[in-house]
């Protein structure tokens, strides 16, 4: 109404509006009256609960907010073309698994044969520390079949069983059947459900759109746990009645389970995942990175997803004892990060011997080429051959590495690079030593400054003889180990 206006009835003041016709108005500055303003942070919008989920922030008694950070304990992209037999246990009946095109696809052959399963979980364990959250997340696409009858898609925090149907035993997960999508808490065999999750509140069921990749998340700690789709949340579960915690096992992998029940299906189901990462919230762990990559399965001794799996180096079960070589500085006498070799006594020479050699695995369309990071090195030792005669054999040991060709003769040009060289020391073993003796030491040298090899470069550890003898019947066998992890 024109003319109205408020005024201040001891004041005598008027109220003032801003330019958008709004009135301007301050909170009050007094704890505890009316307006006082409290700082909360919104978690989620409501938007498929219904209610606002907001959290007020925490301070310390000197008004400083407490801040936790996240400590990252997994991640995985399945852009490869094989499982990855150090980090998953794979098992199937009937259905098939594969890893091709960027996903690992649970049901590859779009199978509806009843009694039929397919199990993928982490041989790591992630545990559960009290209030603090452990998150599990992951993308992926319902790429056919949606609603299938008799078929069960779990995915996420849980212990399966061994044989068909893989059934989960103890966990947090999602989980979509002939229902929809909902969420799943079982503690010890004991299952408690979610209703079936709504695109919206109030709303229809939420359908996903086939073929679209979809971000998966469970927040988990020991009073709660929060199912989150594309960031919105969709559920908070409460523990269990009568149980300290969600899931009876302390600790849990990551997991998808697939299959199919008593009765054929009634059309194809098929779930492709894309990535998952697992991290830990609030603790300040103090982790060392070199620490964290190792925990993911990115340590040095191993080979990494989508390249040959198994140990980098050449050490077998009951290996046979070494060849002898002269070796070369243009072939490795040990493929393989580090392992076990033999080398020829030889008089001395200015020709590098290369007893060590390993390809950092490139970068392809299926493969994640990762740095590989040197922290230390070690190297043993012993005559293996007959007593060692007549002259001392001394051993220069050295690193090359970042060479684009095995030779240590690759020359630096604008697509070549040659090795740069790293001195480690000398060892020596003296006349009348027996098969067996070890050199009078060992060279271990741990870097301050690691040594970094790219992607498709070459990391060896090379050899000369500065003192010794040429005696056919007498050879030194070496042992060298690298310290080392990927990024």
């Amino acid at each position: 109404m024109a003319g109205f206006r408020i005024e201040g009835s001891t004041s005598g003041h008027v109220a003032e509006v801003t330019a958008n016709n709004e009135v301007n108005v301050a909170l009050t500055r007094t704890n505890g009256n009316a307006g006082y303003a409290v700082m909360m942070s919104e978690h989620d919008s409501g938007a498929v609960t219904g209610s606002v989920y907001q959290d007020s922030f925490d301070i310390t008694t000197d008004y400083n907010i407490r801040a936790g950070l996240s400590t990252l304990l997994e991640n995985e992209v399945f852009n490869y073309g094989a499982q990855n037999t150090a980090k998953h246990v794979y098992r199937n009946t009937n259905i098939t698994a594969a890893w091709a095109g960027g996903f690992l696809t649970t049901n590859s052959g779009a199978a509806t044969t009843l009694n039929s399963g397919v199990s993928i979980a982490t041989y790591a364990k992630y545990p559960l520390y009290g209030a603090s959250d452990i998150w599990f997340e992951w993308t992926g696409t319902f790429a056919q079949g949606w609603l299938a009858t008799n078929t069960t898609l779990d995915m996420g925090a849980f212990l399966a069983g061994t044989s068909t149907p893989y059934a989960p035993t103890d966990g947090v997960f999602f989980r979509a059947n002939s229902t929809g999508l909902f969420a799943v808490v079982n503690y010890n065999g004991t299952e408690q459900t979610s209703g079936v999750f709504k695109a919206a509140y109030g709303g229809a069921d939420w359908v996903p759109t086939l073929n679209q990749v979809y971000k998966f998340g469970i927040s988990v700690n020991d009073r709660e746990i929060e199912f989150w789709l594309d960031d919105t949340l969709m559920v908070e579960m409460e523990v269990p009645s009568g149980t300290g915690q969600p899931m009876s096992c302390g600790s849990l992998p990551f997991a998808i389970r697939h299959a199919i029940g008593g009765t054929a299906a009634s059309v194809a189901q098929v779930f492709k995942a894309a990535t998952y990462v697992i991290s830990m919230g609030d603790f300040n762990t103090n982790k060392l990175w070199s620490h964290q990559v190792c925990e993911m399965g990115q340590c040095g001794y191993q080979g990494q997803s989508g390249g040959t799996m198994g140990s980098t180096s050449n050490l077998t079960n009951s290996q046979a004892i070494p060849t002898a070589t002269a070796g070369s500085n243009t072939a490795t006498i040990v493929t393989g990060l580090g392992g076990i070799g033999g080398l020829t006594a030889t008089v001395p020479a200015t020709t590098d011997a290369i007893a060590t050699s390993y390809l950092n695995p490139d970068s392809t369309t299926a493969f994640t080429g990762r740095k590989l990071v040197i922290n230390g090195v070690k190297i043993s030792a012993i005559n293996a051959g007959a007593t060692v005669a007549t002259t001392p054999t001394t051993l220069y040991w050295s690193l090359g590495f970042g060479h684009t060709s095995i030779g240590l003769n690759t020359g630096e040009n604008t697509t070549t690079k040659a090795p740069r060289r790293v001195p480690l020391g000398y060892m020596t073993i003296p006349v009348g030593a027996l098969p067996g003796v070890g050199f009078d030491k060992d060279i271990t040298v741990q870097f301050a400054a690691p040594i970094v090899v790219n992607p498709g470069e070459y990391i060896a550890s090379v050899v000369k003889t500065v003192i010794g003898t040429a005696t056919a019947s007498q050879f030194s066998m070496f042992s060298v180990m690298f310290d080392a992890h990927f990024v």
